[in-house]
């Protein structure tokens, strides 16, 4: 993950805006010099709260959700453009991208 977050760094714009919405353990090093001269904004998205996690595990262990079929696509980060494509379109409810 801190080679993700330092090339996201790298690549935004001035001004521009790194959201961070994968949870990584593992410390990630920020130049602060660098974030705050070219003014980017960064942001932390959790998106659940602690709740959902229970109530979907129940789902998935009742078997009222099939997990398998919600996840209908698994890519490499060369193929991260299809996998949004098969997203976008419908084909897949969910794509996991793996490094």
């Amino acid at each position: 993950m801190a080679a993700t977050v330092q090339q996201a760094l790298d690549l935004v714009r001035s001004g521009g805006r790194v959201v961070l919405v994968g949870l990584s353990t593992r410390p990630a090093q920020v130049v602060p010099m660098s974030v705050a001269r070219r003014e980017v904004e960064i942001l932390g998205s959790f998106i659940y709260y602690a709740g959902e996690f229970e109530v979907g595990i129940r789902l998935i262990a009742d078997r009222v959700v099939d997990a398998e079929a919600i996840v209908g696509l698994a890519v490499g980060l060369d193929e991260t453009e299809a996998a949004f494509k098969a997203v976008e379109s419908g084909a897949v409810a969910k794509a996991i991208v793996e490094p």
